[in-house]
């Protein structure tokens, strides 16, 4: 069975098809668009919807967080004197 895609975010994808886990009958899996990995399923799906903005969310935080760091300096080893 081909999973059928319900949203589709920037990093995540959230599709109806079978569990992963063995269990009977479709579930809702939010999966992530670069790796393919299955992050979460589940039978309900407003939970589904939730589960993936938060995924969406937390990790657009982090990368805000990131690029508001400055990147250390280059170490020079050939200017370093004892």
């Amino acid at each position: 069975m081909t999973n059928r895609v319900l949203k589709e975010l920037s990093t995540y994808v959230l599709e109806v098809g079978e569990s992963i886990t063995g269990d009977e009958g479709s579930v809702y899996i939010i999966k992530n668009k670069d790796t393919e990995v299955i992050e979460t399923e589940t039978r309900i799906l407003p939970q589904a919807y939730g589960y993936l903005e938060q995924l969406q969310a937390a990790l657009d935080a982090t990368m805000d967080m990131q690029a508001d760091v400055p990147l250390s300096p280059v170490f020079n080893l050939d200017s370093y004197k004892h």
